[in-house]
């Protein structure tokens, strides 16, 4: 692993534990095993390396994103949606719980447009979807926007629950609960 890696790991890391206001270059570096100046190397700021660390995460969604808007229904799309995310976030849920902080308002002016940004990857295709899912006839009438933001806001919610409290729930079980919950309420009676 190179060195930009390593710092952008490290930094994860410390975001999630003491959160990003809270972490400074200085400690990264320490815990990197290289000097402040180094990490000036690859990243000019704090706020430049909050970027790559959403950059990385945007990477994931945008790769997981190509293959389930392609083709399917609209159930068959927010199905997959839900379980790519769910998998993502479980895989990097540190980084995760961070980009939720800073999204609902309690990091920095610089990190919040940022969050904002990286959150909108996942709200816009299921605003999209859940629209494709009205015009279909397949769901009810939604507001699409505030039932992103529950979908959104619940599937963080109950990971947040489940690694708060130690729970062992497989990922893919908790994705078929969170699936089936949402789409029930979607389907038109």
């Amino acid at each position: 692993m190179d060195t930009r890696e390593r710092i952008l790991d490290v930094a994860q890391d410390l975001f999630a534990r003491a959160g990003y206001d809270n972490t400074g270059l200085a400690q990264i570096a320490q815990e990197v095993g290289i000097t402040k100046p180094a990490i000036y190397y690859h990243f000019h700021s704090k706020e430049e390396l909050f970027a790559g660390l959403l950059a990385r995460f945007a990477t994931n969604v945008q790769l997981m994103l190509a293959p389930v808007l392609a083709s399917g229904s609209p159930e068959e799309q927010l199905n997959w949606l839900i379980r790519g995310y769910i998998g993502i976030v479980w895989e990097r849920y540190d980084l995760a719980q961070v980009i939720s902080s800073e999204f609902f308002g309690k990091g920095t002016a610089v990190l919040g447009p940022l969050a904002t940004r990286v959150q909108e990857l996942v709200l816009q295709p299921i605003e999209r979807i859940l629209e494709l899912g009205i015009e279909a006839a397949a769901f009810r009438p939604v507001d699409p926007h505030l039932t992103a933001l529950s979908v959104f806001g619940a599937i963080h919610a109950y990971l947040g629950e489940y690694r708060l409290r130690g729970r062992t729930t497989p990922p893919e079980v908790f994705a078929d609960h969170t699936v089936a919950l949402i789409l029930e309420g979607l389907r038109r009676a």
